[in-house]
């Protein structure tokens, strides 16, 4: 209903930024989770976008056969317990999967806030992410 509200109001292909954070789905209103892969079609000039999920309460289910970002976005934020095998990062990030909008990905900037740095899963983004030149930052939470 949110993003309905907001491509009805025109924002659709105007927003730039969102943060999905705290949505709770009900079962009534939604049987089945967000699939990350349908925001690049709503949002088609999102630069920036931030998961803030909690694992009791997902929203988001783990797209197939990766996640698919539109060519406009440069940074993801993923807060939480965000592992690759979610959105299938690494995959994404070697270039293996085309764009929502079937244009090049040009990612800049993983922003992962809340794993450790001796986590397997930040290890192997970290390591995606300087063989294609993209700025990776890791936020501790202590």
């Amino acid at each position: 209903a949110l993003f309905d509200e907001l491509v009805s109001r025109g924002c659709g292909s105007t927003l730039s930024h969102l943060a999905l954070r705290r949505i709770r789905v009900a079962a009534h209103i939604s049987p089945r989770l967000l699939d990350p892969n349908d925001l690049g079609t709503w949002f088609p000039s999102l630069t920036h976008l931030s998961f803030q999920d909690e694992p009791r309460t997902p929203i988001c289910a783990a797209p197939s056969p990766a996640f698919r970002p539109s060519s406009s976005l440069r940074v993801l934020e993923l807060h939480g317990r965000w592992p690759k095998h979610d959105l299938n990062l690494v995959r994404m990030l070697e270039g293996n999967v085309e764009t929502s909008d079937g244009g090049q990905a040009a990612l800049g900037k993983l922003k992962v806030v809340g794993l450790s740095p001796t986590n397997a899963d930040v290890k192997e983004l970290s390591a995606a992410c300087r063989r294609h030149a993209i700025v990776f930052e890791l936020v501790c939470k202590f």
